[in-house]
């Protein structure tokens, strides 16, 4: 494979995943692991080595077990959130809805002219 077909690959995948992030507002860990997994296919590796590759060469590049152990956690905790940030609005407008109460700035505006009222002697409230 020539190198300028590699190097364009690499170009495009991080331009993907920049915008992808950026404009899609998409996970950025999961841009990244995309991102990576689609140079490695373009670029001839196979499904199983890139997921071999991807798998073995980041956590032995760093610390080994426990960074990986660490950023396995921290990839199930930001999908789990995401999914919960995804399903907030829907569950909200099927049955989750709250009861409507007094906006904040009317309700200490209320207190505070009950307050006064009641300090006056006036039991009228306002």
């Amino acid at each position: 494979m020539p190198e300028w077909y590699t190097l364009g690959v690499v170009a495009l995948a991080i331009v993907v995943v920049v915008v992808s992030i950026v404009r899609f507002r998409f996970n950025p860990v999961l841009a990244l692991a995309v991102g990576a997994a689609a140079i490695g296919l373009l670029t001839g590796l196979g499904p199983v080595d890139t997921v071999s590759t991807m798998t073995t060469g980041f956590g032995e590049s760093f610390l080994g077990q426990s960074v990986r152990g660490a950023l396995t956690s921290v990839t199930v905790g930001v999908s789990l959130a995401s999914v919960l940030a995804l399903a907030a609005p829907l569950l909200r407008s099927l049955f989750l809805k709250p009861p409507r109460e007094m906006p904040l700035g009317y309700a200490t505006r209320r207190a505070r002219r009950t307050q006064v009222a009641s300090r006056e002697g006036n039991s009228a409230d306002m």
